[in-house]
């Protein structure tokens, strides 16, 4: 049985322009507090590139998340076709919701978040 009176803690972040192997390590910082929440909510309709290292880093962080709640997850709320096109290639669309997303893109409006310095977070 579910305890619907527990508090769900979502961090919700956006990210802005290229995300490579140069800033892994300031993904990561930008990435670590979420590990305490359990959803989070990743924006990437204005990303302009990303590789795997990122994909490494949203990898970590769903299974910290997941690995504290296993009810948590790490979802992605937007994405332009460049972003999504590499979850596609590397067969990772159910781990973070993206084909939900792709099919529900014609019915659902997103607001967006605010960004500082290529990234946004934000406590719902």
């Amino acid at each position: 049985m579910l305890d619907r009176t527990l508090e769900t803690k979502t961090a919700s972040f956006k990210l802005v322009g290229d995300w490579d192997f140069s800033r892994r390590d300031e993904l990561r910082t930008i990435l670590r507090p979420a590990e305490s929440f359990d959803r989070v909510l990743l924006d990437l309709s204005e990303v302009t590139f990303i590789d795997a290292s990122v994909l490494s880093c949203l990898l970590r962080l769903r299974h910290r998340v997941i690995e504290r709640n296993p009810l948590g997850a790490v979802r992605i709320i937007a994405a332009n076709r460049n972003a999504s096109r590499i979850f596609e290639l590397c067969d990772l669309q159910t781990p973070f919701s993206l084909a939900e997303l792709i099919d529900a893109r014609a019915t659902t409006a997103f607001a967006p978040l605010p960004t500082r310095l290529g990234a946004a977070f934000m406590n719902v």
